[in-house]
């Protein structure tokens, strides 16, 4: 029964389309989201819903700096649909992916008690040291994004920064 509880909603998912993802700029991302935080993941998990049907993952991040927003608390929990639990796996494609112990850049949209990572995985960047200079590097699929605005092509659209001037060339008001 739970095969087909998971098969039905992947099947759900994937005919309407849940990832076809838009591509947005990172400037229109820094904009349009609620808070930006540079932080350390402390911790990972994976709970299904109230009803059992769905499975979420909870990151904890440690705040070690706000670029943009008012967030209050030293640490913030980021819910993201799917995860692995009790032999099941769900996922999807644009969903970023945390791990324990990295350091990131998220552009986060306020959703109830949690916060989302705006933008899917395109408003999420690991924090990387490429021989001793500061980088962003964000892991997206290129080739899933559909592109909508003029004078962008998949040649044009960039995964990785340059850290100092990443921060430079958005407009990161308070």
């Amino acid at each position: 029964m739970k095969v087909l509880k998971v098969f039905f909603y992947l099947f759900l998912f994937s005919s309407i389309g849940i990832c076809d993802v838009i591509y947005t700029s990172v400037g229109k991302i820094a904009k349009n989201s609620s808070d930006i935080i540079e932080g350390r993941v402390v911790n990972v998990e994976q709970k299904w819903d109230g009803n059992h049907k769905f499975i979420f993952t909870y990151t904890t991040i440690k705040i070690k700096n706000i670029k943009k927003g008012a967030i209050k608390s030293k640490e913030i929990i980021v819910k993201e649909i799917g995860g692995k639990l009790d032999g099941f796996t769900t996922y999807a494609d644009c969903q970023p992916n945390y791990s324990i112990n990295e350091d990131v850049m998220v552009f986060l949209q306020r959703n109830g008690d949690f916060y989302q990572t705006y933008g899917l995985n395109q408003g999420k960047f690991n924090i990387i040291n490429n021989n001793g200079k500061k980088m962003l590097k964000r892991d997206i699929d290129i080739n899933k994004l559909t592109i909508l605005e003029k004078n962008v092509s998949r040649e044009t659209i960039k995964s990785s920064f340059d850290y100092n001037d990443f921060i430079k060339n958005i407009n990161l008001s308070k």
